[in-house]
């Protein structure tokens, strides 16, 4: 049994980052909770994007990463999310609560991904499937935060191993820091590396490592490199890599 709920946990880990929040025929807004002490609950809207309605099955994991940016989730044991069924109609939003139930305060972060299964119709016999294979998955990050919580703080260094170029991220604070449009440069200004859009996550304490595809020509890679990216509610990160 612990070893299927580890493969199964292992597959929420992949479907939860590579399905955005916005996927599938059930549109979610917000699409993230990130809830402050005193706050223990927040909300989320549900809306069918068709003319038919769908039903949905809601879950809350918790989130984490290891030093070595292994991500994993688990059942969350205090916070849960009410309805976990629901069906959306068509023209008649739905709405689904999330709460923290723990009465211990928040000390810095604490990140869950709520996990929304819409089972899809057989058009042929109108029958919903219940296998895996005809759901649509969304994942969305929810963040319970403490009132001291310290913000991100990254830093970055390069790694050389086995014929590859890899980037480790390391975010010191407790906060999550949410990347986007990372982009890396030698000290004379040539782009090493670029990740446009959504170049990934990294929670409080953890560090994520990419794995950069091709060397540009005629960069240089022993010196600081500087990085810069885009993280939430605006804020710009702009730092140099670590010895």
């Amino acid at each position: 049994m612990i070893r299927y709920a580890r493969i199964y946990a292992s597959l929420m880990v992949l479907l939860a980052n590579l399905l955005p929040a916005q996927a599938g025929t059930v549109l979610v807004s917000p699409i993230s909770l990130e809830l402050t002490s005193p706050v223990i609950s927040g909300a989320i809207t549900l809306k069918t994007a068709t003319t038919d309605p769908a039903k949905i099955q809601l879950r809350i994991m918790k989130w984490s990463m290891s030093d070595d940016g292994r991500e994993s989730l688990e059942p969350a044991k205090d916070v849960v999310v009410s309805p976990p069924f629901a069906t959306v109609m068509p023209d008649a939003p739905s709405t689904a609560r999330v709460v923290r139930l723990g009465t211990s305060p928040v000390h810095g972060e604490e990140a869950y991904r709520l996990i929304i299964d819409e089972i899809l119709v057989n058009e042929q016999t109108s029958v919903r499937k219940i296998q895996f294979n005809f759901a649509v998955r969304q994942s969305m990050p929810v963040y319970f935060r403490g009132a001291d919580c310290k913000p991100v703080d990254m830093e970055f260094k390069l790694i050389r191993a086995g014929g590859k170029v890899m980037l480790q991220g390391r975010n010191i604070g407790e906060q999550h820091a949410r990347l986007e449009s990372l982009t890396v440069k030698d000290a004379a200004g040539k782009t090493v590396w670029q990740s446009p859009g959504l170049s990934g996550y990294v929670l409080g304490h953890s560090s994520f490592t990419w794995t950069v595809p091709k060397i540009p020509a005629g960069v240089n890679l022993d010196g600081p490199l500087e990085i810069t990216a885009n993280l939430q509610d605006g804020l710009t990160l702009k730092t140099q890599t670590k010895p």
